[in-house]
C-alpha cells in the first residue's frame, strides 16, 4: 500500500478544496499584489506555488499572509488545520460604513478579528473574508456592529451573464479623486432603463444609491457578495 505523502504546508489542500489550479494561484496573487503596487509578488507563477507546497522555497510569513488572504483562511491556517473541522474561520479585515472616506482600506492588523462560522462544502470552496457594518447606510438591513460574510469575486467576475443579480447584495469600495476611500454594502437595483444602481438600504436621507459606472472624480468597484451575517448580542 502506498504511503500517504506528507506535505509541509496545506497549500495543496487548499487548493483541490476550492477546485483551483497552481496556475488560478498564482493569478490570484498576481491580482492581489499588482492592487498592492507589489512589484516582486505581482510577477508570481505557477512554479512559485508548487515550490512554496511542496517545501522547495521558503514559506515566509509574508507568503502566509499573501496566500491566507487568496485563500480567505488565516495565514496560521496554510500550515495549521482549522481548530475545528466543523467550522471555518473568517477574519474581518474591513470596516463597512457608507458616507465616511478614509485613507487605506482594510482595518489595522491590531483590530482584525476571526469569527467561526458554521461549515459547509459550499462556503469552504470560497475566498471568505468579512467586513463589520458602521454607521447608518444599512440600518433597515443590518445593524451596527452586525459582522457580513463575503466571498471575493475574481476580477472581471462582475462582467459575467448573471454575477450581478438584482436584490443581491455587494461589498462595494468606492475610491475618490484624492485616494480616500469608501467602503460599504450596497444592494443591486435595477433602473427603469436597466442601468445598474447600488443602493443602500437605510433610513437615513443623507446615503443614496450611486450608479454602478461611478462619477466624475469617483470609481466605484465590487469586491466581494454577501454570503451572510453573524450578528452579536451584548
Amino acid at each position: 500500500m502506498a504511503r500517504k505523502r506528507i506535505r509541509p504546508n496545506r497549500i495543496f489542500e487548499l487548493t483541490k478544496q476550492r477546485k483551483w489550479t497552481y496556475q488560478e494561484v498564482a493569478q490570484r496573487v498576481r491580482d492581489l499584489a499588482e492592487a498592492r503596487h507589489d512589484a516582486n509578488r505581482a510577477k508570481c507563477h505557477t512554479i512559485t506555488i508548487n515550490k512554496l507546497a511542496t517545501g522547495d522555497q521558503n514559506l515566509t510569513q509574508e507568503w502566509m499572509t499573501l496566500l491566507g488572504e487568496v485563500f480567505g483562511v488565516p495565514p496560521a491556517e496554510i500550515i495549521a488545520q482549522p481548530l475545528a473541522e466543523n467550522l471555518l474561520r473568517v477574519t474581518v479585515t474591513c470596516a463597512l460604513e457608507g458616507g465616511h472616506f478614509k485613507k487605506g482600506a482594510a482595518l489595522p492588523v491590531a483590530e482584525q478579528f476571526d469569527i467561526m462560522i458554521p461549515f459547509s462544502d459550499e462556503l469552504n470552496s470560497l475566498a471568505l473574508y468579512a467586513g463589520e457594518i458602521r454607521g447608518t447606510d444599512n440600518n433597515l438591513r443590518y445593524s451596527a456592529g452586525a459582522i457580513v460574510i463575503l466571498a471575493k469575486l475574481e476580477a472581471g467576475a462582475v462582467n459575467r451573464p448573471a454575477e450581478l443579480v438584482e436584490g443581491r447584495r455587494y461589498h462595494v469600495r468606492v475610491t475618490r479623486h484624492d485616494g480616500m476611500i469608501e467602503e460599504s454594502i450596497k444592494q443591486v437595483a435595477l433602473g427603469p432603463e436597466g442601468q445598474v444602481w447600488l443602493k443602500p438600504e437605510s433610513s437615513d436621507p443623507r446615503h443614496a444609491a450611486i450608479p454602478l459606472q461611478g462619477r466624475d472624480g469617483y470609481t466605484v468597484e465590487i469586491l466581494g457578495r454577501v454570503r451572510g451575517v453573524f450578528l452579536r448580542e451584548d
